[in-house]
């Protein structure tokens, strides 16, 4: 938090000069979107077992070797 909010402050200002381009991978999320009621519709849906939170940690310790080593 203490690098990422100054950082984001930084690539806003950026952005508003015209030095970096505007996000082009952003979405309009719909009007009257409600938040907490998709978000606990999709996640009762989710599949909290054992062995998928295993397998999502060994994936997320995989995949960030870079960042660890």
């Amino acid at each position: 938090m203490i690098i990422a909010f100054p950082a984001g402050l930084l690539f806003d200002d950026c952005v508003s000069r015209g030095v970096l381009p505007q996000n082009t991978q952003q979405i309009d999320l719909p009007l009257g979107l409600q938040f907490w009621p998709e978000a606990s519709k999709q996640l009762a849906q989710a599949d909290f077992s054992l062995g998928n939170m295993w397998q999502a940690m060994m994936d997320g310790l995989v995949e960030s070797k870079m960042v660890l080593c």
